[in-house]
């Protein structure tokens, strides 16, 4: 008698068992427990107290936390679009290269920085930010060293020092998510829009770049949404500094928690950052079906 044999379903489920139960105990737990934490005022340790809605109460009165609102807003406005616009340059200019040899070696060159850790690269531009690094060194040299000044100790100047970091924006993830897409466009299109004169600003304009929406789309979100989680290299940078001028909630959050030991004010935090993200995510949805 031949042994019987599991479905197809069942195989497929005890596969999929123990990266959903390490997705659920690292994930999904921990997120269920900040929630609930966000109703309490704790320490993390042996103090919790129910509060309700205080945390959120006292967080729409925290000036702190609005300064960190109105920093986010300066932030994302300055480094969505040149996280969005510059990898698609870098994707155009190595789709028309015509070598496929030189093509390989510049996307290769060109992804390379995603290997490099980020703090590596966070701690140069720091040292190129220092009152003695080579930006001022090279603006005194060539006669503007009225314009050299602590780029990170500078209110007017933090954000986009900040948002500078991974100058020129071209290579990474996002640059390949572009490239695809410039693989993926029909070489009949092409060549019937060179056939009715058009050069290649107008190719680009007319043909590619509709052609491209989805992934402008995809590619704006994802930026946006790492602007909102971002608090790594501010942490590193300026951890906030100076005078609150590049505080993030992101951040806030972070020290709320870790440095000031209230938890619950935190998750409480976290909470309002998981709705800004999800409203973002949605709008973006919701304006990508209208303009299809």
């Amino acid at each position: 008698m031949k042994p019987e044999r599991s479905s197809p379903a069942l195989s497929v489920l005890g596969f999929l068992f123990p990266a959903y139960a390490l997705f659920a105990f690292f994930v999904v737990v921990p997120a269920l427990s900040a929630l609930a934490l966000a109703f309490f005022r704790t320490d993390g340790l042996d103090m919790r107290e129910w509060v309700g809605l205080a945390n959120f109460s006292d967080l729409m009165s925290d000036g702190l936390f609005w300064r960190s609102i109105r920093n986010l807003l300066v932030y994302a406005v300055l480094a969505v679009p040149v996280q969005t616009v510059g990898p698609l340059i870098g994707a155009k200019l190595l789709y028309t290269l015509r070598s496929a040899r030189a093509a390989y070696w510049y996307r290769t060159l060109l992804v390379f920085p995603v290997l490099v850790p980020g703090v590596v690269t966070i701690l140069v531009w720091q040292e190129l930010y220092s009152s003695s690094g080579p930006i001022n060194l090279v603006l005194k040299t060539v006669g503007l060293g009225e314009f050299a000044r602590a780029w990170l100790g500078d209110p007017n100047t933090v954000l986009p020092a900040i948002v500078a970091v991974g100058m020129p924006f071209t290579g990474g993830v996002f640059l390949l998510i572009y490239l695809a897409g410039f693989l993926s466009i029909p070489t009949s299109l092409v060549e019937a829009a060179r056939l009715d004169g058009a050069g290649s600003m107008r190719l680009f304009l007319s043909v590619e770049l509709p052609l491209l929406r989805g992934q402008i789309g995809v590619i704006a979100l994802l930026s946006l949404l790492g602007v909102l989680q971002n608090f790594d290299n501010i942490q590193i940078l300026t951890n906030g500094g100076p005078m609150n001028a590049s505080l993030t909630p992101a951040l806030y959050l972070f020290r709320s928690g870790f440095e000031f030991g209230q938890l619950g004010y935190a998750s409480a935090l976290g909470v309002v950052l998981l709705g800004l993200c999800a409203a973002v995510t949605l709008l973006v949805r919701w304006m990508g079906r209208r303009n299809v």
